[in-house]
């Protein structure tokens, strides 16, 4: 951690000092990706394993780390029955993403519309945080990455896949479409435009 700036560096081992103060651990993965659950991603917050993972050996990974301590501030802060409420959707939505299980198309649109909730909130934290700790993230590209992010679930849901089979977020076609603040919504609805820009990266 020599080469951070002092600001980062710090806000790192705040966020070391505070989970280890509720029994977690911070684990930096030196390749791109860590393994998430019985995937690949580039960070992990998972309050069973006590454990928030950042993939380290990438240009976005404060980004991911802010994220993902975000999720750990919503365990910390939300009320025990709506944290567990979020739990049993994102449950739901690996099972049929990562697991191949069938789910009444009800049960999974309302899971999905849950976890899209919980991942706007957990983005607009993590854009807090950074503009607390003053630290070095560009507020209008991460709320753009952080919207592209939610509007892909609505097509995770039409498609059934995980990961798009292009990298989504280097689109400049697709990033210049994206809002620059949280106001647009993304979790409720995707404007056509942007459904028929990124369509094609989720084939069914």
């Amino acid at each position: 951690m020599s080469r951070l700036n002092s600001r980062t560096k710090q806000f790192v081992e705040q966020v070391k000092a505070e989970l280890h103060s509720y029994g977690f651990r911070l684990c930096f993965g030196r390749g791109k990706m860590v393994n998430g659950g019985g995937w690949r991603a580039a960070g992990f917050f998972c309050d069973g394993q006590r454990v928030l993972r950042v993939a380290r050996d990438r240009p976005d990974w404060l980004d991911i780390l802010l994220h993902e301590y975000a999720h750990f501030r919503q365990w910390v802060e939300q009320p025990a029955g709506v944290y567990n409420a979020d739990g049993a959707a994102a449950k739901i939505v690996d099972g049929y993403l990562h697991r191949g299980r069938t789910v009444p198309r009800a049960v999974l649109r309302k899971a999905f519309n849950r976890v899209m909730t919980f991942e706007r909130d957990a983005e607009m934290r993590a854009l807090t945080l950074a503009k607390t700790h003053g630290l070095p993230v560009d507020p209008v590209a991460y709320a753009k990455h952080a919207n592209l992010y939610i509007y892909s679930h609505h097509l995770m849901l039409e498609s059934g896949r995980w990961k798009p089979v292009r990298n989504l977020h280097s689109s400049w076609k697709v990033m210049r479409m994206m809002p620059k603040d949280f106001k647009a919504k993304a979790h409720r609805s995707i404007p056509r435009k942007v459904y028929r820009a990124i369509a094609s990266f989720f084939p069914k």
